[in-house]
């Protein structure tokens, strides 16, 4: 039959508990009795193992029950199995009765309660036949002819039932072993009390069909640590890897949030550098037109040596540009390596390279007519150079 279990040891020692305890509380009320009265009338073997099979061999009809109990059967399988269940138990019934009170002797008083109970078990099992064939007909008839609504039903049908039938079926499962269980050992415990009252010994086989209960609920408990040890080893390995794709995370993040920074770090630089070089590129660019223009308007009144000098100057002047737009270049190499590269230290020689920058302004303080004074520590060197009128003096 479709289920939504697989078959486990486990519901099948569930269900044989479930069984064997039934099979102690039947064996209390009618099957002993039904034992003692046969062997006080001296039958012979073979009858008295008919008049005692009758009882004991519907404990397989109960545990096909309990089975297809256990293993969640689906829903649409409910009915026939209600009506499958109702039937075995008529059965039962009427075989527990008529063992019985052909032991005592009233069989033939009471056979309008017990063989009306056959016939009636078996119409019920064939009619749960029949209603199951219906059903799943009628299940697969829709799932082709209509998947879409079948699907929607299914969909909207799980989830509500999902945390609600676990629970029911957890209790009823519970229930199923541990009632019967509790009632086996009350009725072992009390015909032991009451044979020791009554100086008799107590039911042997009652005895030790608890000891054999016993051992399978030790044996299922068993199996019920080692699988519980199972899916806590499977959880703490599960934790383990949630803790390290955690910390991988979280490293991943840092690592991120860094370069994040250090992105927009070089963005502030690359800033900065950009608009530093826009306004140091004014001054080679000054310089040159600044002799440019003394060229053009005092070319006829300056001496060739000094044209010579100031076209050297714009010459230099053009060097420095060109270096200062070589570096403005080199600054968009501060994406691709995404690092700041370190500073560069060297010995350079002060007083050359601010003899170069007076050279570049120098036409901007000849046209302005400024005096620029240049001095340096005692420690580094002194000198003094004063500009006057653009002149050396």
């Amino acid at each position: 039959m479709p289920t939504t279990l697989k078959f486990r040891k486990g519901i099948a020692l569930d269900a044989l508990i479930t069984t064997l305890c039934i099979l102690g509380v039947s064996w209390f009320f009618f099957i002993d009795k039904v034992f003692r009265v046969q062997v006080e009338s001296n039958v012979t073997q073979s009858q008295l193992f008919v008049s005692v099979a009758y009882p004991v061999w519907d404990m397989l009809l109960i545990l096909a029950i309990v089975l297809l109990f256990f293993r969640r059967p689906d829903r649409i399988l409910y009915p026939s199995l209600l009506l499958l269940g109702a039937g075995i138990f008529g059965n039962i019934w009427a075989d527990t009765g008529y063992a019985f009170t052909s032991a005592i002797g009233a069989y033939d008083i009471i056979i309008f309660l017990i063989d009306p109970m056959w016939y009636l078990g078996f119409l019920l099992m064939g009619l749960s036949g029949l209603y199951q064939y219906t059903a799943l007909v009628k299940h697969a008839y829709n799932e082709q002819e209509f998947p879409t609504q079948t699907a929607k039903q299914v969909a909207i049908r799980k989830p509500a039932q999902s945390e609600v039938g676990s629970r029911r079926w957890r209790f009823t499962q519970g229930t199923l072993i541990y009632l019967p269980l509790v009632i086996l050992l009350a009725l072992t415990i009390y015909d032991s009390v009451r044979a020791l009252r009554m100086n008799q010994p107590g039911s042997l086989f009652l005895i030790v069909l608890t000891a054999i209960v016993g051992v399978l609920v030790a044996i299922r408990s068993w199996l019920a640590i080692r699988g519980n040890n199972r899916l806590l080893e499977a959880l703490s390995i599960a934790y383990a890897e949630q803790e390290k794709i955690a910390i991988e995370r979280t490293q991943l993040y840092d690592e991120l949030r860094g370069t994040h920074e250090r992105l927009q770090e070089l963005d502030k630089l690359k800033d900065q550098f950009m608009i530093t070089a826009s306004h140091e590129l004014r001054t080679p660019l000054t310089a040159v037109q600044g002799y440019l223009e003394i060229l053009v308007q005092f070319g006829n009144s300056v001496s060739g040596e000094q044209q010579q000098e100031f076209l050297l100057k714009a010459q230099h002047a053009c060097e420095e540009l060109v270096l200062l737009l070589n570096n403005v270049m080199d600054a968009s190499r501060l994406e691709i390596d995404a690092g700041i590269r370190p500073a560069q230290l060297g010995c350079m020689h002060i007083l050359e390279e601010v003899q170069n920058v007076l050279t570049l302004i120098e036409p901007q303080l000849t046209h302005e007519h400024r005096n620029v004074g240049l001095a340096f520590q005692l420690h580094l060197k002194f000198e003094l150079i004063q500009y006057a009128s653009g002149r050396f003096c």
